[in-house]
């Protein structure tokens, strides 16, 4: 009969833990808010955060619009689809009169079991509209590439080609 009550104990201290673990994971979680959008990286970080919380019409309008822009139904579309998730850190910006370049650390988790994902280097540019930062190119998956004018892609002439 002790035993009984011993294992009782243990397994309500158990339970107890368990939903303390997770009561503060949605307390922590819950805590995080969106930041003054007077940056470059703060931008980054609420449209990012918008994506999380599914707020898509506060995501998009962190956007640039430029021709090949989205329509809010196919943006909303693409952010639905995509699989793999991925955080952001980010690690440098580079102000260019009312251009922004971000450089980032995208960590892509991995869906194996036991994976532990990769992390790689990517940038993100954004411009001022109307005073406001918008995103014009950011790494998948927070970013469709097909979003992208063309001429985003091809180098000034004035860059060196390495």
């Amino acid at each position: 009969m002790k035993n009984d009550r011993w294992l009782l104990v243990i397994m309500a201290g158990v339970l107890l833990l368990s939903v303390l673990a997770v009561g503060l994971f949605l307390a922590r979680r819950a805590a995080l808010d969106y930041q003054p959008e007077n940056s470059p990286a703060n931008i980054l970080y609420n449209y990012v955060l918008a994506i999380d919380r599914k707020d898509f019409d506060r995501a998009y309008g962190y956007l640039a619009n430029q021709p090949n822009k989205p329509s809010p139904g196919d943006f909303r579309s693409h952010v639905l689809s995509v699989t793999d998730w991925a955080a952001l850190e980010t690690m440098e910006v580079i102000l260019e009169d009312d251009q922004a370049f971000v450089t980032l650390s995208v960590h892509h988790y991995s869906r194996a079991v036991l994976g532990e994902g990769w992390t790689e280097k990517a940038t993100a540019k954004l411009v001022k509209q109307d005073g406001e930062w918008k995103i014009l190119t950011m790494p998948y998956p927070f970013f469709n590439y097909l979003w992208i004018q063309s001429s985003d892609l091809v180098p000034s002439p004035q860059s060196p080609l390495y």
